[in-house]
């Protein structure tokens, strides 16, 4: 403000009574001591301030805005000349279409934002374009996967009144692009979007771990801003817009378990591998270092997730056989039975019955998808399989069992990893560069078109992974597709090692025939 002209102004009372909120009668007595002060024989003085200065401050955003209109006609006219040089050297009228777009920024890093559009049948996010009946297709399959989620703990949780019908419905069906586009949820939108395409210039991790930093380090510093975003911001991209019982408010309760559900979806999907460490590492322990506490008996949300992230956290390490006591959920027991043979100490009795109840329960998510396949049903589909083939090579009772399945968590593999990449953007790329079109800042304004990351299933059933891995190039490539480390640990104890006890008897037999 005292940028203006320099001026200050005097107060009316001196600093010591302001100080001490006593009343004073400098503006009377000066350039004399107040009366207070000159009763205590102390210094009296006044401070100065520098007075508003409105309409120069009023002149100065004026003028700012007058600027940016300036700059907004050239660069409206940078855009009509390139737009111009597209249209030549593609050979191809632009047609331009007059539809009504909606559009929303999100910041993702220093002079660093997405924008995001919805368009007529396409989604936009900067010049990628996305239709809108894929996305669709995609979110639905989501949605079931998080109803699917919800079901499986209500038929575990002995209190099943905790996650009623009504609250499944409600929490699958929420996930659609409209929702979260309106609601200004676009941090859980891009991760979806990100999970199921590829998305050229989306560095989606880099996001994530933007949203986790600021969140922890307004958090626990108590700082009204992030390095790249502000408490308000953070608040509204967690929570959205639609007005919640509690507000949306920086680390309200209901904003806790907003962001509690963003983080463990992408456990859900993308595995364990950062994102289990970021939420155990980082955000419970800024939730427990700002003393947060959340009542999880009487938050459905909060419980849901935290029965999942101790079995995230179980099957993520690996570790020494330990009991769940008189615990009656299955999943728990078999786990259990896994982690006690994996440290010899046999096969228990009740293995059979548990292992078949696990494939009642879990077989929902051993169905084939010709989307990307989330982290979690490739997490279901191997354990299933692993335990189906423990009792098979006790008993030989699963055979029929063993038959049935389509997708075992080894089967299915994603396209980058069948084929090593999207062939799309390089053929595209070659195209431009026969045609005459060169790198140039023109085609920095030609949209293009995110790819749909497809899952590739090959020709192998139970038993023909049973077999693959009888051969070290098989069984290496096996090796790279268990999704954690139990599963790992279960590969090599029960299918390495167990088959090849069962090729040495073999041996033997005939040997013995012989």
């Amino acid at each position: 403000m005292a940028g203006f002209d320099g001026g200050v102004k005097e107060l009316k009372t001196c600093a010591r009574c302001r100080r001490n909120k006593i009343k004073c009668d400098y503006n009377e007595k000066k350039p004399g001591p107040c009366t207070a002060c000159e009763k205590r024989c102390v210094d009296c003085s006044a401070d100065y301030v520098v007075p508003h200065k409105r309409s120069q401050e009023l002149i100065s955003i004026v003028e700012g805005v007058s600027q940016v209109g300036e700059l907004m006609k050239d660069i409206s006219s940078e855009y009509d000349f390139l737009g111009k040089m597209s249209k030549e050297l593609c050979g191809t009228p632009v047609v331009v279409e007059d539809v009504y777009s909606t559009s929303k920024v999100i910041k993702v890093g220093k002079n660093s934002y997405l924008f995001l559009t919805i368009c007529g049948d396409n989604f936009i996010v900067n010049n990628c374009c996305i239709p809108i009946v894929e996305i669709d297709i995609c979110l639905a399959e989501f949605g079931r996967l998080v109803k699917e989620l919800l079901q499986l703990y209500a038929t575990w949780e002995v209190q099943q009144e905790t996650v009623s019908d009504a609250i499944v419905g409600e929490r699958s069906s929420r996930y659609t692009l409209r929702n979260l586009f309106d609601n200004e949820e676009l941090p859980l939108l891009l991760c979806l979007l990100n999970f199921y395409f590829v998305i050229p210039g989306l560095d989606y991790e880099r996001l994530y771990d933007l949203i986790v930093d600021d969140y922890c380090l307004m958090a626990v510093d108590d700082r009204k801003d992030g390095r790249c975003y502000d408490r308000a911001t953070m608040a509204t991209f967690v929570v959205g817009r639609s007005r919640q019982s509690g507000g949306i408010h920086f680390n309200g309760e209901v904003f806790v378990k907003k962001l509690t559900l963003y983080l463990f979806y992408h456990i859900v999907l993308y595995g364990l591998k950062h994102y289990l460490d970021c939420f155990m590492d980082r955000y419970i322990r800024t939730l427990e270092q700002v003393r947060k506490k959340i009542n999880i008996e009487k938050n459905w949300e909060v419980k849901w997730v935290n029965f999942y992230i101790k079995i995230f956290d179980l099957v993520g390490k690996g570790c020494s056989p330990m009991s769940f006591g008189d615990n009656e959920i299955n999943l728990l027991k078999v786990i259990q039975f896994d982690l006690e043979l994996l440290w010899g100490v046999g096969y228990g009795s009740k293995a059979t019955e548990m292992c078949y109840q696990n494939y009642e329960e879990l077989g929902r998510f051993m169905v084939k998808s010709c989307n990307r396949m989330p982290f979690f049903v490739t997490l279901m589909a191997q354990f299933v399989f692993i335990n189906l083939v423990i009792v098979e090579n006790g008993e030989g009772t699963m055979t029929s069992v063993m038959e049935q399945v389509c997708f075992n968590g080894f089967n299915g593999v994603s396209y980058e990893e069948h084929r090593g990449s999207y062939p799309s953007f390089e053929e595209k790329r070659k195209e431009r560069v026969n045609d005459g079109i060169r790198d140039s800042d023109v085609l920095r304004i030609i949209n293009r078109n995110a790819v749909l990351r497809n899952t590739v299933f090959e020709d192998m059933d139970m038993f023909e992974v049973l077999l693959v891995a009888l051969s070290e190039e098989g069984c290496e490539k096996l090796r790279r597709r268990c999704c954690c480390k139990m599963i790992a640990d279960l590969f090599e104890k029960v299918i390495v090692e167990g088959m090849k006890d069962e090729v040495e008897v073999i041996n033997l037999r005939q040997g013995n025939e012989e």
